[in-house]
């Protein structure tokens, strides 16, 4: 579970939500992202995908074309001193996910997938499906009725 001083800080420090004052990448999705995730109950580091809801659109610039916010969302968390808490493997999963989860990618690694395909179920606030190439889990898949 993220401490609420960590919760709180994200709240504060969060472009997203602080400046560019977004409806579709800010608070709602990120729980919905989390939500989104615990129902695809798929075996994973759930530390590590409750971190990426929180941190990999929290500092983004703007709704669009922003190809380095995962980053900057990362660059947050390790200011707050999130990898202090984790090991080494769940930091470096934490930083991928965060970094690469706008790039179309899919990952083998469970918990990096599982937090890819919760963000990407939340695609329809926008007006987008989400496609079976671009889920990592067969879980994903079958949320979406696409078993392959």
């Amino acid at each position: 579970m993220i401490p609420s001083d960590i919760f709180w800080a994200v709240m504060r420090e969060s472009t997203t939500i602080n400046e560019l004052g977004s409806l579709d990448h800010g608070p709602g999705h990120w729980a919905r992202v989390l939500e989104n995730a615990r129902a695809l109950d798929f075996p994973c580091d759930f530390l590590v995908v409750e971190y990426f809801a929180l941190f990999h659109d929290a500092m983004r610039l703007s709704e669009f074309a922003d190809p380095e916010h995962g980053e900057r969302g990362w660059k947050l968390a390790h200011k707050l001193g999130v990898p202090d808490n984790l090991t080494e493997t769940q930091a470096t999963q934490l930083w991928l996910a965060c970094r690469d989860h706008d790039h179309g990618y899919t990952s083998v690694i469970p918990t990096i997938g599982v937090c890819w395909d919760a963000d990407r179920l939340d695609l329809p606030r926008v007006g987008i499906q989400p496609v079976s190439e671009l889920l990592s889990t067969k879980a994903a898949r079958e949320l979406i009725n696409d078993p392959v």
